[in-house]
Parts: structure tokens; sequence; C-alpha cells
């Protein structure tokens, strides 16, 4: 595989035009803002006084650096969105080729919520962490320099200031660089955990008492916050101490540059000198946090790191060959496992276009996982397409020839055409409106709530099995894809199926040992073995 380098892939994401022009609006605000102390500095020293045209020009300046400010933040959230969004488009497109193993290991909640977590870090870095170094540099060189010339023990505190809270920060990132990775998986499984028991909605419902799902959800809410103040107590101490040791120093200029305006108020110099340090030292103080606050910032993108590394690193290597079609299929497995569970031993198993094979056996005994390896869930060595190695042909031509309705269906919260549409190309409302398994709908724009929680099992199943009419493929795999319709249903259903799979493989997956009927070849699972019964 390719070398994999997460910066480069999460800046790929960024709109480089108008990212380089939103620097160059904050380069000029910190410019403006630095320029205004230092101008009035000048005005006294040269002339003694403050007129008129010189407080109309630091209005002017002030004015100026805030509307360009306004600016500059409007163009930061406009650029923010597009490249949350963006870079959301860029991860998925490597999670959904992660191997299926190791994406229901992470689990899809714990994929949500880490994937956010690596965009928010991301961009933290591209439009605060960069920005602030670049222009809270200008900021620090510009004052320690006039600081210099106007006294140079100030200069040089000013100047101190830096290391000091650089390597602080430094210390502190250390310890969360560690801390901030262990969150990101804390977090993201207790968050999973949390929502795999709110989701429950009918059993919460029907419960009499709740309050052991309420401590469970308790629970999980625990390690959530528990590593959140881990993190917040070492964040918070470190920096609380840094920043009363700022304070300090601060409080320690104002103090020495008051004692020199009282030795001698006379002179304009200091007087000046006294003016820009008043009004400098806030700047001042924001760009000192905020460069030394970037380390805190990158401790982030640490666990990021880690997410992304983890998702590349299991992503399932297709073939190249590209296909037009698909004939015929062959099975020589040696064995069908799961990790180290073996479920099957020595599949052997032919077909080709106008079977219809059927396929019982017990629940868990491996008749999903048999079909699951023809979808390319898991790689297989022993399936042949058409004679070629299934692991060399490209997983996307591939599955454009394969269709899979399973009694899990998907469903999303939108419009019910939305979800006949589910994943594919937008499919013909005429055809739609037409099928009798959708009659029961009164309309395809009605909203399906979240999990399917307006519909029944049977309604799902309708959607699911509806869709198979908007395709057509050349293998169609029915995985228990009836088992909430009621006989009758099914059985229309089923025959509609099969009535339009004359030149077509199809896989039937049932424990209703009638619906083997519609099979003209029959397989059954027993001890480990997939006997022919038919």
């Amino acid at each position: 595989m390719k070398e994999f380098n997460e910066n480069k892939f999460m800046t790929a994401s960024l709109q480089i035009s108008s990212y380089l022009l939103f620097f160059l609006i904050s380069l000029v605000v910190s410019v403006v803002f630095l320029a205004m102390p230092i101008l009035l500095n000048s005005f006294i020293v040269e002339q003694g006084v403050i007129t008129f045209e010189n407080i109309f020009i630091i209005l002017f300046l002030i004015t100026t650096g805030y509307g360009i400010q306004a600016l500059s933040v409007i163009m930061k959230n406009r650029l923010q969105r597009n490249y949350h969004v963006k870079a959301t488009g860029s991860i998925y497109r490597k999670v959904f080729k992660t191997s299926y193993d190791r994406y229901i290991e992470i689990g899809p909640s714990t994929i949500q919520s880490r994937s956010f977590d690596t965009i928010g870090a991301y961009a933290d870095i591209y439009f605060f962490v960069i920005p602030a170094l670049v222009v809270n540099s200008i900021v620090f060189i510009g004052v320690v320099v006039v600081s210099f010339l106007i006294d140079p023990i100030i200069g040089v505190v000013m100047f101190l200031l830096l290391p000091f809270n650089y390597y602080g920060y430094k210390a502190l990132n250390k310890k969360l660089s560690a801390l901030s990775v262990e969150m990101s998986k804390v977090c993201g499984q207790a968050w999973r955990d949390e929502d795999s028991i709110v989701s429950q909605v009918d059993f919460i419902k029907q419960n009499a008492d709740n309050e052991k799902l309420v401590n469970l959800v308790m629970k999980h809410r625990f390690k959530n916050q528990d590593i959140t103040r881990r993190v917040n107590n070492v964040a918070n101490g470190v920096s609380r101490i840094l920043a009363a040791m700022n304070h300090i120093a601060h409080i320690g200029l104002v103090v020495y540059v008051m004692s020199l305006l009282l030795m001698d108020p006379t002179d304009a110099g200091i007087v000046g000198g006294a003016v820009f340090i008043m009004i400098i030292l806030p700047f001042f103080s924001t760009a000192i946090t905020s460069l030394t606050n970037t380390n805190l910032s990158f401790a982030q993108v640490s666990a990021a790191k880690d997410f992304l590394n983890d998702i590349v690193s299991n992503i399932t290597e297709g073939g190249t060959e590209e296909i037009n079609g698909i004939n015929e299929i062959k099975f020589d497995l040696e064995k069908v496992n799961i990790g180290e569970l073996v479920l099957l031993e020595n599949v052997a198993m032919s077909c080709k276009k106008g079977d219809i094979i059927g396929i019982m056996g017990e629940s868990g005994k491996g008749k999903s996982s048999l079909v699951k390896l023809l979808l390319k869930f898991r790689q297989a060595d022993g399936i042949f397409i058409d004679g070629k190695p299934i692991g060399n042909i490209a997983t996307e031509s591939y599955l454009k020839h394969v269709s899979y309705y399973s009694q899990n269906t998907p469903i999303i919260t939108d419009t019910l055409y939305n979800n006949l549409n589910f994943g594919r190309e937008d499919g013909n409302r005429d055809l739609y409106k037409k099928l009798p398994l959708l009659q029961k709908f009164g309309d395809l724009d009605e909203i399906i709530l979240e999990n399917g929680a307006n519909l029944s099992g049977g309604d799902k199943q309708r959607i699911a099995l509806a869709r198979f009419f908007a395709e057509n493929t050349d293998v169609v795999v029915l995985d228990e894809p009836t088992n909430s319709l009621d006989k009758e249903t099914e059985e229309a259903v089923l025959s509609e199926i099969m009535s339009s799979c004359e030149n077509k493989i199809v896989f039937l997956i049932s424990h209703n040992a009638e619906n083997m009927k519609y099979c003209n070849r029959v397989f059954e699972i027993k001890d480990k073995k997939l006997l022919s019964v038919k």
C-alpha cells in the first residue's frame, strides 16, 4: 500500500486560494493593530501632545482593524464550513472501504464521533493555530523590538515571557498528547454504548421501571466525563500557573513603567513609552497565550492521526480487473470462518444464470456468512466469477452486478422516496407508485422517522424489496428478506421477484422450507457441511 500521509490527506480538503486570502487578511489585521500604539508613541515623543488629527488617525486605524477583522471572521467561518463538509467526504470514502470486521469492531457511532473530532482537530490547526502562529509572531517581535527601544529592561522581560510560556506548555503538551488519544477512544466508545441504550425506544416505553437503564446511561456518561475531567485537570492546572506568572510579570512591567513616569513626568519619551506599554499589554498577552497554546491543538492532532491510520491500515484492497457481467459462480472453499470460529468446511458449489439457489439451516450456522463472502464483505480464496478469482476483480465493478437484500433493512431519517433510493441512483417515481408492495404508503414524500420508528418490520422489508424492481443486476442475494411479512404478502412478493429472475443467479436464504419451492437447487447446512438436498 502507498505510504499514507495524514497531513497531506487532510490538507487536500482546503480551498487553497481562499485560505491564502484569509491568511493575508489576518496579517493585515495584526499590522493595523500593532501600528496603532506605535504611532501613538511616535506622536507623543515627536510632538509632546496628541492633536485632533492624531486622534482621528488612531480611531481610523482601530475602526479599520476591527472592520477587516470582522471580514476575516466571516471568511473563516465560510471556509471552515466548506472544509468540514469536504473533509467529511474524504474521510468517509476511506471509512467505507475499511474491512467489514474492523468497521463492526470500531462501531458506527464511534466512527462518526471520531471522524468529527478528527476534522475539528485539523480545522483548529488550519484556521486558528497556523494564522495565530504567524500573526502573533509578528505582534510579539514588533512589541519586543519597540519595547527594547523604549527601555531595554522592558524589552528583555517581554522577550523572556515567550520561552517561559513555550516550555511550560511544551511539558503540558507531552502529557496531553497521550491523554487526548485516550479521550478520543473512550469518549467515542462511551457515546456508542449510550446510543445503543437510548435508541431502544420500544423496549424503554414498555418497561415498567427504567432505573437500571438510567444507571447504565449514567455509567457510560461517567466514563466520558471522567476522561474529560482528567484532561481538564492537567490542562487547566498548568495553564493557570502559567497565566498567574504572566499576570505577575505584566503587573511588574506596569509598576516599573509607572515608576519611570513618576521620576520624570515631563519626559515625552517616557510618557509615550508608558502609553505604548499600557495599550499593547493586552495584545501582547493574547499573542503570548496564543503562541504557547498551539501545543494544545497539536495534542488533539495526535488522536486524529491515530484514527486516520487505523482506518487506512484496515482498508480492504480490491482487485483491478473490470467485468461487464456475471454468468457463472463457483465456490471451492476450504472453510468459512469469522476469526477463529469455523462455520463451514469444504464448500463446493457452482451455479449459472437461471439458477435459484436455496440455502437452509439453523441460525448462526453460516448461511449469511457464506453469501457475505460472495458480496466481498470478507476476503475469500476459493470463489470464482466466470473463472476469475473474486479477489482479482475490482470491487466497485463487481458490486454493480450484485444486489443484496437482507432482514436488516437500511432506513434513514428522510422521505420514503429517498429511502427507496438510499445509496443508489434515483429510481423512477412512477415505477414506485405502481408497485403493489408500496400501496399501503400514502405518499412517496412521507417522512420516515429515526430508525424507522413509524414503520413496522414488514414496512421496512417492503421498502427494501421495492428497491429490487428499480435495479437490474446479474446476481440477487435474498437473505431472509420476507421474514416480517405476512404469508400472503410474502408469497406474492417472492413470486413477483422470481418471475423477474429468469436470467439471473439468485440465492435465497430462508428458515421457511416452503420458500424453497421457488428454487431449482436447495442446499442445507448441517455439521459444518453444505449438503445438496434438491
